[in-house]
């Protein structure tokens, strides 16, 4: 039952991997990766990464702005 993943199995795997972290008190990890199509794996190495060059400039530019 995933009534609050509406949207989200259209969208981009980042966006899919933000919903499992906001919503791992809610469901398994495994279920939801099942059902969002993406790996478990993925989504723990994407937990740990750290942020891009890209990623850490558009933050500066979206704070400044």
């Amino acid at each position: 039952y995933l009534k609050k993943g509406n949207g989200v199995l259209r969208k981009g795997h980042c966006v899919k991997y933000v919903w499992i972290h906001n919503s791992v008190s809610v469901f398994p990890v495994a279920i939801m990766c099942r059902v969002l199509e993406v790996s478990r794996s993925v989504f723990y190495a994407w937990r740990t990464r750290r942020p891009s060059a890209r990623q850490v400039c558009y933050a500066l530019l979206t704070d400044a702005v």
